[in-house]
């Protein structure tokens, strides 16, 4: 039995430490590899004044473009007018077809709300988007503060028609008919057709805008498509700081990521949203008016082994040219958002874009706890203190069904010796004799009226708001670059010297030990499990060293408050019986 349970401890130990050395130590070499190939590539793109196209196929409906990155430099709104630039010719492919802009040069840097710039090139092209109010972890490590950058390879127009192609790709300083720090407006007239490009921000909220394209003249086919396109990339191989695609189709919500985005897709139907991003900062596109896109994104084949860090997949919104018969003017409209997964913003512009926060499987019961969350820091002014304060509120209402559980524990515990007694007997014995040895603990709890549920039913019935509660904190904006105390001075980042994780794995190893009975569950011919729970706790506490540190303090202070008040019951039941036992 002992040889058992050392071969179950020394498992454990092992599967830490191969996973630390194989998987970790190779993900944490190459992550540094491309943080370093990354930053390279950007000091030589800011020295770049155009944003550069490269073209590769989406799937047989058309070729695929992809902007490249730029940060070409600043001008305003204002002075559009008054800038002398180039405009880019149109590129052909091999059958001669006009393709997007391949270089097109930069119009300006355009203000949407008062944190939040996006950069217009030639052919309605959007390029970087710049998010004032957050910045770059990777680049505050190194000493810097640069601003959170999305969308940096593009997003543009096609059209399978080359007439349309070649109005869009008209769009420049010159076609410009208004542009001011309240919209832009770019008009084109040709010999087959007239095409208006309208970038209007919402105003309410920094980084929500309107897009609308108006078609009008121009001869299509049923078969002719527009496509409002970008190519993304996952950049990380660990799933939690991926980038991912999500959307929302016939009142269904999915979310793709890994491999799987890049198996080809096309998909039809009601499209509500579609964000791509990681979990704190995404680009969100919401369909309106008239005409509802298809989505569409993946490779037409796929690489076996993709570089998650590196590789790219192209992705659309693609509309038909013709949506209606006998109708030669056809406008194109979405809001587009760019920032923050914040679930106060999403739904003050939309409730439906709440949806596009990735918050767990009680997703609703997420959103009360982050609202609280947001109550309470409005009084403390520190979301340390406030996912404190938060969870202490939430131990202080379940108190009444800890209480009852702590209680049912108690009496686990008093008859711990005489379910010690029955284990002895079948200790040695054949695992066949398992069932008669759990028949008579159960006669035991009838004889002595203790429900063996007792202890958990409670538990059960808190499970949504601590499961919601961990799902809102792990994918929280509002924990990102949070300073909490000490060395604790980001929220949504693991904790660099492992206090937190510690702590809680002690407190986990303290629930073992201030309730003995979960210790000797064991069954005849099968290892003590009380060293299978000590692994298991071993091996949590080991995950915890990288979840955001405000998700493990929050953890922390739960446990810390359960084990406190079980002590307390437990010190009272004995200063009962010692009553007792004087009497």
């Amino acid at each position: 039995m002992k040889s058992k349970n050392t071969l179950v401890v020394i498992g454990t130990i092992a599967f830490i430490v191969a996973y630390q050395f194989l998987v970790l130590g190779p993900y944490t070499e190459k992550k540094r590899a491309y943080e370093e190939a990354q930053s390279q590539a950007s000091s030589k793109v800011d020295s770049s004044s155009d944003l550069d196209l490269s073209h590769s196929n989406l799937d047989a409906n058309g070729a695929s473009t992809a902007p490249q990155d730029s940060t070409a430099s600043e001008t305003s709104a204002d002075n559009i007018k008054d800038k002398s630039v180039n405009v880019s010719t149109s590129a052909r492919d091999d059958s001669g077809k006009i393709l997007p802009l391949k270089n097109p040069s930069k119009i300006t840097d355009f203000n949407v709300g008062g944190t939040r710039n996006i950069e217009v090139f030639e052919g309605g092209t959007l390029g970087a988007a710049k998010l004032a109010d957050f910045f770059d972890r990777e680049a505050a490590k190194l000493g810097g503060k640069k601003p959170i950058q999305l969308n940096k390879r593009g997003l543009y127009w096609y059209a399978s028609n080359p007439d349309v192609q070649r109005c869009i790709n008209e769009f420049n300083v010159n076609s410009l008919v208004k542009g001011n720090p309240n919209d832009l407006v770019f008009k084109v007239q040709t010999n087959k057709g007239s095409c208006q490009l309208l970038l209007q921000p919402e105003g309410k909220h920094d980084g929500l805008l309107k897009i609308a394209l108006i078609l009008d003249g121009f001869d299509s086919s049923a078969q002719d498509v527009l496509e409002l396109r970008g190519q993304m990339v996952l950049g990380s191989t660990k799933t939690l700081d991926q980038n991912f695609l999500s959307y929302k189709l016939d009142d269904s919500v999915e979310k793709i990521h890994d491999k799987k985005v890049f198996e080809q897709k096309t998909l039809r139907g009601k499209l509500s949203w579609v964000t791509w991003g990681d979990r704190y900062f995404s680009l969100i596109f919401k369909p309106q008016g008239a005409y509802n896109p298809d989505l569409v994104y993946g490779l037409p084949s796929t690489p076996e082994n993709i570089d998650l860090v590196t590789a790219t997949t192209p992705m659309a919104l693609r509309y038909p040219l013709q949506p209606e018969r006998g109708k030669s003017s056809f406008e194109y409209d979405l809001n587009f958002y760019f920032g923050a997964r914040s679930t106060t913003v999403l739904n003050d512009i939309d409730a439906e874009l709440v949806e596009t926060v990735e918050l767990g499987f009680f997703a609703s019961v997420a959103r009360v706890m982050l609202w609280a969350l947001q109550a309470l820091n409005q009084l403390f002014q520190n979301y340390g203190v406030s996912i404190i304060a938060l969870t202490l509120i939430v131990r202080a209402i379940f108190w009444p069904l800890n209480k009852k559980a702590y209680k049912s524990q108690a009496q686990m515990k008093e008859i711990q010796p005489e379910m010690d007694r029955i284990r002895k007997k079948y200790d040695s014995k054949d695992r066949a004799q398992a069932e008669q040895m759990n028949r008579e603990i159960f006669a035991l709890y009838k004889a002595r009226g203790v429900n063996p549920l007792g202890g958990c039913l409670p538990l059960l019935l808190q499970m949504p708001i601590l499961i919601g509660l961990y799902g809102g904190l792990n994918n929280s904006i509002e924990l990102y670059q949070a300073p909490f105390v000490l060395w604790i001075q980001d929220l949504s980042l693991p904790d660099s010297y492992f206090v937190l994780p510690i702590i809680w794995t002690v407190s986990l190893l303290g629930y073992m030990k201030i309730n003995p009975q979960t210790m000797n569950t064991s069954q005849p011919g099968m290892p003590n499990m009380k060293w299978m729970f000590i692994g298991m706790n071993l091996f949590f506490g080991y995950l915890s060293k990288d979840w955001p540190s405000g998700l493990v303090l929050y953890l922390v202070v739960s446990n810390g408050v359960g084990l406190t008040q079980q002590y307390f019951i437990q010190r009272g039941n004995k200063k009962i019986e010692i009553v007792k036992e004087g009497a």
